[in-house]
């Protein structure tokens, strides 16, 4: 018994054979041999060869051991004769002339016979095969019988949970058949394809679908498992796909905590894994890299333009940032230069979390069901928070814990709110339908509490003074006095520039002994100690220059309630002389002449209140009118804006911008503010240094 390897099923290429070397003649004696030969198509032939001399050797071809030439066949039967001479034609009985491009025995063996034959003739054009792809070396054990085909093995490929996009389940495989270059690479929802191995590991394809190995050899049918990997990045519920084998993956040695790294690479190549994801949402990572500072790095980025990159050796650091609107893809790539590997030669991320989805004024949430799911949220200033659940369950509630990142608020719920209880920090809502639900954040300052205009508050004492919005004389806001007893005060001051007339509306709400004074420059000029509604008070202010304003509560009764408080609503200063000729209910007062000469069909349209217009949107829908009158640029003008550039100057880049109203005088202040990065919204300096990569322009009234 035997073993046979056959090599075919090959890329074919016609060639002439070489001259053939001459056969040997055949020994004398009666030496017989059953000598197996092998022809391409799979057939095995056996040879009963007797005496005489054999025939001359083939071509032996371009590369001689795969080369198949004109080969001699066998010597004819002999007698008794003597060792045939290779190259004698006169001693010749049966000898037979070689064939050309015959694949069979080049060197005949006789037994008793004749001397040996003649040499044999030229080779004739011969067949080399050539192999540049993996083949199956199909084994299968030697037969004592004349023919037999050649054996058939199934390859079969399993998915292993996971899906072809076409139809290729498993190939068959025969004698010198070759395995496909590729095989389509299948796909698994949260998975990256690792390759194809055997149930004991040996690897035929790997991650990229490309084969592994120039040969293979089995012996019966054979299954090729996928093999997967996880493809989800934790805490962050989206898939991510990388390239393959020089991909990332998950970091073994970081024990319990789950850290992605950068694949193993070689020099000027990179190493990448990216997902796709939908906006607009908070992102926030932890990432760190330990690499040659020279042309090795790990960088971020959204849609191909890099965020941010770091280098060198940087441990963990916390980066966070905002997508986009829309559909966005995020990718972590490790990129290694022509200079040698240093550190531990990786790029990894850890804690990659995506916040709710936000959208303008709105925060929308989609989830899967779960019974009492916990959702965290936290709102700067006024907006509506939205909640929508996608599957519902009798005895469900969606629990809230919420933060309002401002000191002085309101909240209250509306829509679907049935049954919904607003607790400290916590909104309960029982999900027994689809619903939806909306918690809207009121944010409250003493500025707009107050209506001051330019006054500028503070409040201290034993409690501050609260911006509310649920007693108030104009039906929006005012502010509300702290909760004081016994010695304690709460105190609410500004200060204006006299001289001038300060007027306001104030009331008192109180159980037994308790009031509200008012001091100027510290001297005590009016109060209210008598429960009442609204009324109305003024003081004169004499002599130029700033003087303190106080408003002073005290609760000193001998039946003091804690409930007992003072409110105080719609403050404004006028200076002496009447009216004032500019707003003062603007951050910045505007001229009433700029408005009625810049704006009169806006003023018109409000009535001719000129606070109102000042505050109303311009026409370039992105600065109100009261900016514009700042900026320079005209309310009126859709294009208008006021916009920094960078030129070069005597060879230097220099920060300018328009309008630039100091051209004949200080009227306007610009500062000029600058920042290493735009992460995180940037971290803006003034002034400026040479480490600053991005500036802003900022401009004030003098």
């Amino acid at each position: 018994m035997g073993t046979v390897f056959v090599l075919g099923g090959v890329d074919i290429v016609a060639c002439i054979g070489q001259n053939g070397t001459a056969g040997h003649g055949g020994y004398s004696g009666s030496r017989q041999s059953n000598v197996p030969a092998y022809d391409l198509d799979g057939t095995v032939y056996y040879y009963n060869l007797g005496g005489g001399g054999g025939g001359g050797g083939g071509g032996a071809g371009a590369t001689p051991e795969l080369g198949i030439g004109g080969g001699g066949s066998s010597g004819g039967a002999g007698g008794n004769g003597t060792r045939g001479e290779s190259s004698s034609s006169s001693n010749v009985s049966n000898g037979k002339q070689g064939a050309g491009g015959k694949s069979t025995v080049s060197n005949g063996w006789g037994g008793s016979g004749y001397e040996g034959g003649a040499a044999g003739a030229e080779g004739g054009s011969g067949t080399l095969y050539i192999s540049s792809t993996a083949t199956v070396n199909v084994e299968r054990e030697y037969l004592s019988v004349t023919t037999h085909q050649a054996a058939q093995y199934t390859i079969t490929f399993e998915v292993n949970g996971g899906q072809f996009a076409s139809s290729v389940e498993s190939l068959t495989a025969t004698l010198g058949c070759e395995l496909p270059d590729c095989i389509p690479t299948p796909t698994r929802a949260y998975f990256l394809f690792d390759g194809w191995r055997t149930a004991t590991g040996e690897e035929y394809y790997g991650a990229s679908g490309l084969k592994t190995k120039s040969s293979y050899s089995i012996a019966g049918d054979v299954v090729l498992y996928a093999q997967w990997r996880s493809a989800v990045l934790p805490d962050s519920g989206f898939w991510l796909r990388d390239n393959s084998e020089t991909g990332w993956f998950v970091d073994s040695g970081t024990g319990e905590e789950v850290v992605f790294r950068s694949g193993e690479i070689g020099n000027s190549t990179n190493s990448w894994m990216e997902a796709t994801v939908v906006g607009p949402l908070p992102l926030s990572f932890d990432w760190k890299v330990s690499c040659n500072t020279r042309g090795h790095y790990l960088a971020w980025f959204i849609d191909g333009v890099e965020q941010a990159r770091i280098r060198g050796e940087v441990d963990w650091t916390t980066v966070t940032a905002t997508i986009p609107e829309g559909e966005h893809v995020v990718r972590f790539d490790y990129v290694k230069g022509s200079t040698a590997a240093a550190g531990e030669d990786k790029g990894q991320v850890r804690n990659f979390t995506m916040g709710l989805r936000v959208e303008t004024d709105t925060m929308q949430v989609l989830w899967d069901w779960t019974t009492n799911y916990w959702v965290d949220c936290s709102i700067v200033g006024k907006g509506t928070t939205t909640y929508e659940a996608q599957w519902v369950a009798e005895g469900t509630n969606l629990v809230i814990p919420f933060s309002v990142n401002t000191p002085f608020y309101s909240l209250s719920l509306s829509g679907d709110a049935e049954g919904a209880v607003l607790g400290d920090g916590i909104i309960t809502v029982p999900i027994t339908a689809p619903r939806s639900i909306a918690l809207n954040v009121t944010e409250y300052t003493y500025d707009a509490a107050l209506d001051g205009g330019r006054l500028s508050w503070t409040s201290g004492g034993a409690a501050n003074w609260i911006p509310q919005g649920e007693v108030s004389h104009d039906g929006q806001d005012a502010v509300k006095s702290g909760e004081v007893t016994g010695d304690d005060v709460s105190t609410l001051s500004t200060s204006v520039n006299g001289p001038g007339t300060l007027s306001w509306w104030w009331r008192l709400d109180m159980t037994d002994c308790a009031g509200v004074d008012v001091f100027v420059d510290g001297v005590f000029v009016e109060s209210l100690d008598t429960v009442s509604d609204w009324v109305s008070a003024s003081a004169d202010i004499v002599g130029d220059g700033e003087h303190s304003v106080r408003f002073e509560f005290w609760n000193a009764g001998t039946a003091a309630a804690i409930s007992d408080c003072a409110y105080l609503d719609q403050v404004s200063w006028t200076p002496e002389g009447g009216a004032a000729d500019y707003t003062v209910t603007t951050p910045e007062p505007v001229p009433y002449l700029y408005l009625d000469t810049e704006c009169p069909m806006l003023l018109a349209q409000y009535g001719g209140d000129y606070e109102a217009a000042a505050k109303a949107m311009s026409a370039n829908g992105r600065n109100k009118v009261w900016e514009c009158f700042v900026a320079g640029i005209s309310p009126t003008n859709e294009t208008a804006k006021f916009a920094a550039k960078i030129e070069m100057k005597d060879g230097a880049p220099v920060v300018t911008w328009e309008p630039d109203l100091n051209t004949n005088g200080i009227v306007r202040i610009y500062k000029v503010y600058g920042s290493e990065t735009l992460e995180n919204g940037g971290d803006w300096q003034y002034p400026t240094n040479s480490l600053h990569m991005f500036f802003k322009v900022m401009v004030e009234m003098p």
